[in-house]
């Protein structure tokens, strides 16, 4: 799992650059190792956490519940693993009470890393959060990413979960004219 550590540098150090709020980063074992990197490089963030190993003892939720004891304001969330989850809190159980208390469902992204194609735990995060009846992006980057393609995936997140839809539908369109405009004057 060092490389859903490198994923969420890399996820991290994108979204610090691409957002005008605060940028947090947690990494959830049996215990989470809270981050701020707001306004942070790749590289200042890469030293930051040059010490945090991956010990198989995922717990997805602690991150969340760590994030909601500190009443951080949470837009979104992107979360990179391997999405199995192989101790409390769960991540969904946790969700659902951010929900109560925050009143708002804010889009959740799940960077699904790893070299196993099937997973070693009785609970998956995209599972369990489909069961409990809430909205979950993932992108599969189980056969690997590469550092130029995830940036264009980190900016297809939104805070509001339909607002890139409307952004893209809001497009203007060309018209016959407008190309044949420009392909004169090429």
């Amino acid at each position: 799992m060092e490389n859903a550590i490198e994923g969420a540098n890399q996820v991290a150090s994108t979204l610090a650059k691409m957002v005008t709020g605060k940028v947090t980063l947690i990494f959830f074992d049996t215990q989470p190792t809270y981050i701020d990197v707001t306004n942070l490089t790749y590289d200042q963030i890469k030293a930051k956490t040059k010490y945090i190993k991956a010990q198989g003892g995922t717990s997805i939720g602690c991150g969340l519940l760590a994030a909601m004891d500190r009443k951080v304001e949470i837009d979104g969330i992107a979360i990179v693993s391997d999405a199995a989850e192989n101790g409390i809190p769960y991540f969904a159980d946790q969700y659902n009470k951010f929900v109560k208390d925050y009143g708002k469902e804010s889009p959740v992204y799940l960077y699904r890393v790893g070299t196993d194609m099937s997973s070693y735990s009785d609970r998956d995060l995209a599972n369990s959060m489909k069961a409990a009846g809430h909205d979950l992006q993932e992108f599969d980057l189980r056969r690997g990413f590469d550092f130029y393609s995830l940036p264009n995936l980190v900016a297809t997140m939104r805070t509001n979960r339909y607002s890139l839809a409307d952004e893209i539908l809001a497009t203007p369109l060309l018209t016959l004219a407008d190309v044949l405009k420009e392909d004169a004057n090429a």
